[in-house]
Order: structure tokens, then C-alpha cells, then sequence
């Protein structure tokens, strides 16, 4: 009976330490993750135009997996826009610019909506392990964000002579400047001098 009794205790006592060196439970979250870059590429020529002129710009996604509804902006009182009419890779289009009095820096924006080709990630995932595991809760990394956008210089210039340049000055109008003129008349008048001599002497 003792003998009974004591094998109990024992088992009582091993059931009882197993419990207690089990892991606890705990929770786990993982929620940090930034959504993925949308990489983005816009050319907009020389970048320098007249006041007036259309400017043409061009972008493109360089995504494999990402096409874009497309709004190019013009960043000017009087600059034009464009948008496409369906998702693409790329888009180009000739953005309207204002008259401008003197040399003017603006920029282009290009916005792109983001349509993806593959299907998301699931947002979450999250279940219950095994008595011995802990439980998890785990978030995983954000797809593409819903928009991205990029922007490019643009420098508008002033047509015609009556405006400044950018530094300050008023434009060249194409005429000698005036001490090439006096160097010049005085190259003559020194040239006819020494000509009269020369036959002055010969006489």
C-alpha cells in the first residue's frame, strides 16, 4: 500500500514539473514592415524651354509587376496636365507652359496610380501551435503603397529682347559692342594716317 502510494506521489510530482517547465504561451506581432518601393523614371528632354512652348515628358514604371494609371502635372499657374486612359508601364505626353517674364524653375510631377499585376499578400496570418509552441501573430509586409510620384526640373525661359536674363542684365540684341566700334574707327584713321605719309615720301 505504501509502495502504491508512493509510485502516485512520484507520478503526481513528474506530471506536475512537466507542466510547469512547458513554455508559456506568448504573443508575437510583427507589424513594422514598410509597404515595397515603387520605382518611377521621368524624362523631361533638356529640361529648359520658352515660356509658351509645350514640354514633352515621359515616365515609366520599373516594376515588373506593377502598371500605372498615369497624371502628369505641369507644377505652374498655367501648366498643363495629362492623364492616361488606361493602366501602362509607360506614358508620354506634351505638357502646356505659360508665358513667362523672366527665367522661371518649376517642376513636372508624375503620379502613378498603382495596379498590380500579381495578387497581394495575405495581410495577416495568425493561428495556435502545438501545446509546446507559443502562440504567434504575425503581419506580413504591405504590397505597394496605393500611389507613388516623381518629379522632374523644369527651367521656363522669356522670349524676345524685353525681359532680363537670369543674371540680371537685359538680353544681347546682336549689335558690336561700342569699344570694338572705337578700336575699329581708330584702326581706319591710324591706317589712312600712315598711308598719306607713305606718299607724301614717295612724292
Amino acid at each position: 500500500m505504501n509502495r502504491t502510494l508512493g509510485s502516485f506521489v512520484a507520478f503526481m510530482a513528474a506530471c506536475m514539473i512537466a507542466v510547469f517547465a512547458a513554455p508559456s504561451a506568448s504573443a508575437d506581432t510583427v507589424d513594422d514592415y514598410a509597404p515595397w518601393d515603387v520605382n518611377l523614371l521621368i524624362d523631361v528632354g533638356g529640361g529648359t524651354y520658352f515660356g509658351g512652348d509645350l514640354v514633352p515628358v515621359s515616365v515609366e514604371v520599373e516594376n515588373d509587376d506593377i502598371i500605372c494609371n498615369w497624371t502628369l502635372t505641369l507644377n505652374i499657374a498655367g501648366g498643363g496636365t495629362a492623364s492616361s486612359t488606361s493602366p501602362s508601364k509607360t506614358f508620354s505626353a506634351n505638357l502646356a507652359s505659360p508665358v513667362v517674364p523672366s527665367r522661371t524653375p518649376t517642376s513636372v510631377t508624375a503620379t502613378c496610380g498603382v495596379v498590380e499585376l500579381d495578387a497581394a499578400p495575405a495581410a495577416a496570418s495568425s493561428g495556435t501551435a502545438s501545446a509546446t509552441q507559443a502562440t504567434y501573430s504575425v503581419t506580413l509586409p504591405l504590397a505597394y503603397p496605393s500611389s507613388a510620384s516623381a518629379t522632374a526640373e523644369v527651367i521656363l525661359l522669356p522670349r524676345g529682347g524685353d525681359s532680363t536674363d537670369s543674371n540680371g542684365f537685359l538680353p544681347g540684341t546682336g549689335g558690336f559692342p561700342l569699344w570694338l566700334l572705337v578700336a575699329g574707327g581708330a584702326l581706319v584713321v591710324g591706317g589712312g594716317a600712315v598711308t598719306v605719309a607713305a606718299r607724301r615720301r614717295s612724292s
